[in-house]
């Protein structure tokens, strides 16, 4: 199970390699209202390869390279984490949540979370997709998690997705204005 933290600053976590992230800037931010959390954006100079993946057409697309900007959104005391890609221009990619076994704020400044394999996917035209379902499942055949966490993942994953649905456009709305908040300032 892997731990990610949302500050990239150093990059560790990531799977891929950034030569240099550019401008970076993060502070605290409340989403929907009522949830707390931390947040940060920044603009990728340079990457070793890019990241592109297959929409449901199976159709290429490209989340991450140089000159792409990306928004996180980490919430304290709930079981997502809050990802978004951008294009050079800044157009919205897609929004994308990781499930997680809870939030950790020991450190405020560098929060993280124990990414629980299941994911789901808001697109800019407001598709939703639910991702790696399997992965959660064989986590649990294998023991490498609890039946119990299992369901529990399962229960938040199908309350975010319904949260999603009655909320698309002020989800959609809310990722836009912060990253562009935040990247005025890079």
């Amino acid at each position: 199970m892997k731990e990610k933290y949302a500050v990239l600053r150093d990059l560790k976590q990531s799977h891929r390699k950034y030569d240099r992230i550019g401008a970076y800037v993060s502070g605290p931010c409340v989403f929907a209202g009522r949830i707390c959390g931390r947040e940060c954006a920044y603009r990728i100079e340079a990457t070793e390869k890019p990241l592109v993946i297959r929409d449901d057409n199976g159709a290429e697309k490209v989340l991450s390279d140089a000159g792409y900007y990306w928004y996180h959104f980490a919430p304290e005391g709930q079981y997502f984490w809050l990802s978004a890609a951008f294009d050079p221009a800044r157009r919205l990619l897609e929004v994308y949540f990781d499930l997680t076994a809870g939030s950790n704020f020991s450190d405020p400044e560098n929060p993280c979370f124990r990414d629980m394999y299941l994911d789901i996917v808001l697109t800019e035209d407001g598709k939703l997709r639910v991702l790696d379902r399997d992965e959660l499942l064989a986590a649990r055949d294998t023991g490498v998690i609890s039946d119990e966490a299992c369901k529990k993942t399962l229960r938040q994953g199908e309350a975010l997705y319904v949260y999603l649905i009655e909320n698309t456009e002020e989800v959609l709305s809310f990722v836009r204005k912060r990253a562009e908040a935040l990247l005025k300032e890079t």
